[in-house]
């Protein structure tokens, strides 16, 4: 039995139902091969237990907050990377795995799983100071550097993950919590409730904690609309009402319910005991939860498990919770919020309610039992990985669990001829035009759908000096020995090479990453895949399209391995096989300045675009041609094909008389081989690394305009 220590601190009470739903589901395991055991400092109220499945708690005082001990600890932790004092205690301790804690460092013997609930700081920064902001960004940096695994809570997370610190996700794991509320005989019934609390008739009711973020200034806003239209409801609130970032928040809050005169309709109860939450939870003529972001709301999930139905805001992380019956609106909407109560509150109808609430309850426990084998799955994951052979580590094959990236349901390709732009029809072995009889085989599971389908070939064309730059580039690269590497980079390079490719990436999609999630995206000249795979972690449906179909098929084996999802064929980008603004995204990672003419490329991207066009390229720059006098750049490729490069104005303008506009253009310095070498291992250790990042950063904040990358984006003015 493998014990896993929850290390829960002094700031765990805030998360006591989320604990309290995890002992649960862990000990409803029939095939339990984890033994959960709580962590606890000397200080902490243990009175908080109550309720709490039978187990094992230590108590220490290395995890009491501030106290000398916890000082220490800290102040080692974020010196050295480590904490031998918490490992050497765990240890002692018989623990062999800790979770939901601080990560213990590198080198140590023990794995730590690091809990990140959500990326709160970066989508409502307004809501942290600055030096909140900046000491989580940290935390959570290191914490994606040394902890052996990350556990989120939803995939809307772990994409936000993807865009924070990219080579994370590799080790990142997603748990969604099943919430299992307190119903049956420890329910309090409706007459007590209405006597307790002083109130009489239906109502909705919003369990959450009074926090800005939460969003119940939209609850006044829409009960003072319903108020004014003659459609009176009730709302009963409950939850913590103190907000340790804004104080007086709550204050602020019952003064608005004053101000719009909504305090008959509007009942703030606060904290209340669980028998009565989950009372006014199951007599509720449903819930709400109007909350500007979430991790994973708990409110939701006990909507779920109740059968309740819930009217929530429109925000990804609700969508991927896709609560049955649930009622999506804008959270800056009061008219739509409103209407949605007046809804629920006319067609309520007890005997629905009473089926939805039977048939929660039938599927509640193969919930339940997902969510605890998640947890068991991830916690022997870490395990075995601590406990694994060191000297086989690159060979053991990466495990991630990386959801919403699989082109969404129903999902087809529209593809078309790359020679008439007519129709195709697909079979088992190729795509053909129904216009002219153009045929592309499958290969593999690859479609080929280059005009001229030979060159996709392999050897045979590594000489055909008839079709130019093409064959050279194709030729060389599906001779290379190094597949593995170019299915897997950038994975398992040393962390300066990491942070170079996942910055072009953060550079590439800034001004749209938000926007990614969801929409369709093309990577052309993609290779062996990388750029697709950052496309599909930020949430877009992808497909990776290269004119060597070793590169394809090595793209192919990328997003099976690594559970990606992305579509992978064989396109010319001179002849891209698709009709005009069919897909949200074209974009390009230095494949242009492969081509004679890289705007010809360009040109068909632009066409194909529904939205925008993104081009990272290598730019002209003094910088570039001395770094050719000097060998670290090349201007003709091995494969032997001239490197043009071009200028982000020229590609800018181009682009605007295409009926864009452009959103990003510029240019950056950066330089990394397309093999690390002992250099970029010595500049990723970990005294040095955050030296070498902040260098670059400085050098290109003062001379990145004269610098030899350059990167484009552009958005389509009038969309079809």
């Amino acid at each position: 039995m493998i014990r896993v220590g929850l290390a829960l601190g002094a700031s765990w009470l805030g998360s006591v139902n989320y604990y309290r739903n995890l002992l649960s589901a862990i000990w409803a395991l029939p095939d339990r091969q984890i033994e959960p055991v709580l962590l606890l400092g000397e200080r902490a109220d243990t009175d908080m237990l109550n309720g709490l499945p039978p187990v094992e708690v230590i108590q220490s005082r290395w995890l009491d907050s501030l106290t000398p001990r916890w000082a220490i600890r800290k102040l080692w932790q974020q010196t050295f990377a480590s904490d031998p004092f918490l490992e050497r205690f765990l240890l002692a301790q018989g623990i062999h795995v800790l979770s939901h804690s601080d990560f213990l460092g590198r080198h140590a013997t023990l794995p730590a799983i690091c809990w990140i609930g959500d990326f709160q700081h970066r989508q409502l920064p307004h809501y942290f100071t600055r030096a909140e902001r900046l000491y989580r960004d940290r935390d959570f940096r290191m914490q994606c550097r040394y902890a052996t695994r990350i556990l989120l809570s939803s995939h809307d997370a772990q994409r936000a993950l993807a865009m924070f610190e990219p080579s994370a996700v590799e080790k990142s794991r997603v748990l969604q919590f099943v919430a299992q509320p307190d119903v049956g005989d420890r329910s309090t019934e409706l007459a007590t409730l209405h006597e307790r609390y002083g109130f009489a008739g239906p109502y909705f009711h919003v369990p959450n904690q009074f926090w800005a973020h939460k969003n119940h200034q939209l609850i006044l806003d829409t009960l003072a609309l319903l108020k004014a239209r003659g459609e009176p409801v009730l709302v009963i609130s409950t939850g913590a009402t103190e907000d340790y970032r804004q104080p007086r928040y709550f204050e602020e809050l019952m003064a608005h319910a004053d101000a719009l005169a909504v305090h008959d309709s509007f009942r703030a109860l606060g904290v209340v005991p669980q028998s009565d939450l989950a009372g006014l939870m199951t007599h509720a003529i449903a819930l709400i939860n109007p909350s500007r972001a979430e991790g994973w709301s708990t409110s939701v999930e006990e909507a779920k498990s109740l059968g309740k139905r819930i009217i929530l805001s429109d925000i990804p992380v609700h969508r991927e919770q896709a609560p049955r019956d649930g009622v999506y609106v804008d959270p800056d909407d009061p008219a739509g919020l409103a209407d949605a109560m007046w809804h629920a509150w006319m067609t309520f109808d007890p005997a629905a309610e009473r089926e939805r609430a039977a048939r929660a309850r039938r599927e509640l426990p193969g919930r339940v039992r997902t969510f605890a084998e998640t947890y068991q799955e991830v916690v022997l994951d870490a395990w075995k990985s601590a406990t694994a052979d060191p000297s086989r580590a690159s060979e053991r094959p990466a495990i991630a669990v990386v959801a919403s990236t699989h082109p969404r349901p129903g999902y087809r390709p529209d593809f078309s001829c790359p020679r008439c732009s007519g129709g195709l029809s697909a079979s088992d072995v190729e795509w053909r035009c129904d216009s002219c009889g153009w045929a592309g085989p499958i290969a593999g599971g690859v479609p080929i759908l280059a005009p001229d389908t030979t060159l996709a070939a392999h050897d045979d064309l590594g000489h055909d000096h008839a079709h130019g730059h093409k064959s050279a580039q194709k030729a060389h690269f599906d001779r290379s020995d190094e597949e593995a590497f170019e299915t897997d980079r950038p994975h398992r390079t040393p962390r300066l090479y990491r942070f170079f490719l996942g910055e072009k990436f953060r550079r590439a999609v800034g001004p749209i990453g938000p926007h990614l999630v969801g929409a369709t995206a093309l990577a052309v000249c993609g290779g062996s895949g990388m750029d697709a795979e950052y496309l599909s972690r930020a949430g877009a449906t992808v497909v990776s399209s290269d004119l060597s179909l070793g590169a394809a098929t090595r793209a192919k084996t990328r997003s099976e391995d690594r559970g990606l999802g992305f579509l992978s064929i064989v396109a010319d980008v001179e002849h891209l096989p698709y009709a005009d603004q069919s897909l949200d995204l074209v974009a390009v990672h230095d494949g242009l300045h492969h081509l004679d003419d890289p705007y010809a490329g360009l040109s068909e991207m632009a066409r194909v675009a529904r939205r925008w066009v993104v081009v990272t390229e290598p730019a002209r720059a003094g910088i570039t041609r001395l770094a050719v006098r000097m060998g670290l750049a090349l201007e003709v490729e091995e494969a032997g094909n001239r490197v043009a490069r071009l200028e982000p104005a020229e590609v800018a303008a181009f682009l605007e008389a295409r009926g864009y506009v452009v959103l990003h253009a510029g240019r950056y310095a950066m330089y990394y081989p397309h093999h690390p070498g002992f250099v970029f291992n010595l500049l990723s250790r970990p005294l040095v690394f955050p030296v070498v990042r902040l260098g670059w950063r400085l050098a290109n904040a003062l001379l990145g305009r004269f610098g030899n990358k350059m990167v484009v984006v552009a958005e389509r003015t009038q969309q079809a």
